[in-house]
């Protein structure tokens, strides 16, 4: 089963064809940080349904502290 579990998980990650991050600002130890996430497009790649999704990390009092990007396949 584990052999299963791990090429699953090879296969999931094989999906994600590009992301990117940058730093904004510091983390403090407490800060509690909360991360969104929307699906900005999605077009065909190679016959294929790419999704783009624009990614941020925002702390408990609305400081933005990482921006990025992913494009994954849907299908």
């Amino acid at each position: 089963k584990r052999k299963e579990e791990r090429n699953n998980k090879t296969n999931e990650q094989a999906k994600i064809k590009e992301y990117g991050a940058q730093f904004s600002s510091i983390t403090k130890i407490n800060d509690i940080l909360i991360c969104n996430g929307s699906v900005s497009y999605i077009h065909k790649v190679q016959g294929a349904d790419m999704a783009h999704f624009d990614l941020k990390v925002t702390d408990n009092n609305g400081n933005e502290k990482l921006v990025g990007y992913s494009k994954i396949i849907l299908n």
